[in-house]
């Protein structure tokens, strides 16, 4: 279905109205709660985001436009004013995307449903409409459960399965077109959820070197000696990354190296 956003600079003022909702922010792995204000104010075509917001945030301008280009969203003689609150802190990272989209909007009275306060969003717009994971969605996830948050909209992603309860609803969406429809009481296409291991059953987990960043050159080194059995003398305080090493290369060499031996002096 085509929606078009045609308010035009005279006499369509009173379609406007200002609009403030709730978001998660991320500082590390702490989570705290954001107020999205946006407020649509006749003027010339653009979009200010004010509130401390870095690069990626700003570059929601740009993925926004695209996106509202490709749903058939116009906005004709509007300044788009956001504001992220609190305004003293950083805010980073492109999951501020989907609830400043659903906030303008809102504004524009493209969505007439009121969003309550236990309602949030999270994701990050694609050029086509679509909604990304982003990194940190499972912090920010837990955060939303821990302030209240009774419903969050979120793109799938497979760390997230298993995290809702009866506190907090999780509604995975697609695509903003799929959240408007939501919104607005009509069904969106259901998403079929992989099926979690049963429960009781015994979940293996073999570490490897995934979770280590950097240090490459001992990591090869590792690679190395256990390819040619050769010995590795590695010095280093408990739960150092030598030690992370050491016990992920004896896990994940036990399948290509079976007669491989080690011990710790």
């Amino acid at each position: 279905m085509d929606r078009k956003i045609t308010t035009s600079y005279l006499g369509t003022t009173d379609s406007i109205r200002y609009i403030s909702m709730h978001k998660i922010g991320l500082k590390g792995l702490e989570g705290y709660q954001i107020t999205v204000e946006v407020q649509a104010v006749p003027g010339l075509n653009s979009i200010v985001i004010v509130g401390l917001p870095d690069t990626s945030v700003k570059e929601f301008k740009q993925r926004i436009a695209a996106a509202f280009y490709s749903l058939n969203y116009f906005l004709h003689h509007l300044k788009i004013i956001i504001n992220l609150s609190p305004p003293e802190q950083k805010k980073n990272g492109p999951m501020f995307d989907l609830p400043i989209a659903i906030g303008i909007l809102s504004s524009l009275q493209e969505i007439n449903v009121k969003i309550t306060e236990t309602t949030g969003f999270i994701g990050a717009l694609s050029l086509d409409g679509g909604i990304q994971p982003v990194e940190g969605m499972l912090a920010a996830v837990l955060a939303a459960k821990k302030i209240g948050l009774k419903r969050l909209y979120v793109p799938f992603d497979k760390n997230l399965a298993g995290l809702e309860s009866n506190d907090l609803e999780l509604i995975y969406v697609k695509s903003l077109h799929e959240v408007v429809d939501h919104l607005a009481g009509r069904p969106i296409p259901s998403l079929v959820i992989p099926q979690l291991a049963e429960a009781g059953a015994i979940q293996h987990y073999h570490p490897d070197f995934q979770p280590i960043i950097g240090h490459s050159f001992a990591k090869h080194a590792l690679e190395v000696a256990a390819a040619g059995e050769y010995h590795v003398f590695m010095s280093g305080p408990a739960l150092s990354n030598h030690n992370k090493s050491y016990t992920c290369l004896r896990f994940s060499s036990k399948d290509t190296c079976p007669t491989l031996r080690w011990s710790r002096v």
